[in-house]
């Protein structure tokens, strides 16, 4: 008999939000039920704990999967579970490739050390990065040389143009010390063309499987959802991987199933069959 699913890690942007950026009633109440059956239910994203908290109080969970698996954290405790850093070495490296790019640097910094963002000065921002900074409180604006020093940093991005942001990536890609991840501008993610770079060993998936073995579950007892390619890693390693309908087609290719798109309720599809066991014939 196939293990019961214990632990659901659901991406958020382009999965668990509609189109409108909106959690369709049929998703929510699907969260709530399979949360009511004893199901550990976990939001796993490239966002930081400033937007994805309030979309986990909504619906009652309080551990995030942060910065694309970088962090694990806690609502309830406001602490970290798990954190992977850029360690001093790597942070130069990318904090200097980003710069050779001639692009603006930003730092994220882990949300147990105040999620704070570090960005080069003003002066030197981009239409792109100033458009995605400028709605933000929590920004540090300093010089390179203090960038490098600063502590607990989850991630780095580069913004801009997008061939600037093309040659960062094939520049990144050849550091070992590195991961590079692309975003082209879209509804479910960045509004801009961004490189993020992390450590190596970052992935969504790996934070899945560690939750899951400090909660006991083996791989086969988890289920995760999502449409991109930074969640490749959690669909390609949880028990059932589902893709969305709206999912990227190298998501499609190594999961074991595709459900509705995140307009029809793709997540309360998936919930519903293998959490809930509703047979629903529409």
């Amino acid at each position: 008999m196939p293990e019961r699913i214990r632990l659901v890690a659901i991406d958020v942007d382009g999965t668990l939000l509609d189109p409108d950026e909106e959690i369709r009633p049929r998703v929510e109440n699907a969260i709530k039920a399979a949360l009511a059956t004893g199901c550990q239910v976990v939001l796993a994203t490239g966002r930081r704990v400033q937007s994805a908290a309030p979309i986990a109080r909504r619906l009652g969970l309080s551990t995030l999967i942060l910065l694309d698996g970088a962090v694990v954290y806690d609502l309830e405790s406001a602490t970290a579970l798990y954190e992977r850093t850029l360690d001093p070495p790597s942070l130069r490296l990318a904090v200097e490739v980003v710069r050779r790019a001639e692009l603006p640097t930003v730092l994220f910094e882990s949300p147990a050390a105040g999620g704070r963002i570090f960005a080069t000065p003003v002066e030197l921002d981009n239409p792109e990065t100033a458009g995605y900074l400028g709605r933000r409180d929590e920004v540090l604006r300093l010089p390179v040389e203090q960038l490098v020093k600063v502590d607990r940093v989850a991630g780095v991005a580069g913004m801009g143009e997008a061939g600037a942001v093309d040659r960062l990536a094939a520049a990144a890609r050849r550091i070992d010390r590195l991961q590079a991840v692309r975003w082209t501008p879209s509804s479910s993610g960045y509004r801009v063309d961004v490189l993020g770079l992390t450590a190596p060993e970052i992935s969504k998936g790996r934070a899945m499987l560690w939750l899951a073995e400090q909660a006991g579950i083996s791989p086969e007892g988890t289920l995760a959802i999502g449409d991109y390619e930074n969640d490749l890693s959690m669909v390609a390693s949880a028990g059932i991987g589902v893709a969305m309908g709206n999912a990227v087609a190298s998501v499609k290719a190594i999961a074991r199933e595709v459900v509705a798109d995140n307009q029809n309720d793709g997540v309360a599809e998936a919930l519903e069959r293998w959490v809930l066991k509703v047979d629903r014939k529409e």
